[in-house]
């Protein structure tokens, strides 16, 4: 994953529960916050296609 790229954010990202949304990932904050069977854990500042200014501090699943 990069910056700029458009993804899709869950309250669980592991088990792509509770949708929140479209968003483009703004900064790379930490790039390996755990590992599971799944993939590894990284944490970004991302902005919700639908807000213009608030960008926000989420974790997203990043599968090998």
């Amino acid at each position: 994953m990069k910056k700029g790229d458009k993804v899709t954010i869950y309250e669980d990202p592991i088990t792509k529960e509770r949708l929140e949304g479209e968003a483009i990932l703004v900064k790379l904050i930490d790039e390996d916050c755990g590992r599971w069977e799944e993939g590894t854990m990284q944490r970004w500042k991302v902005r919700f296609l639908n807000e213009i200014m608030n960008e926000f501090e989420r974790s997203i699943l990043v599968k090998p």
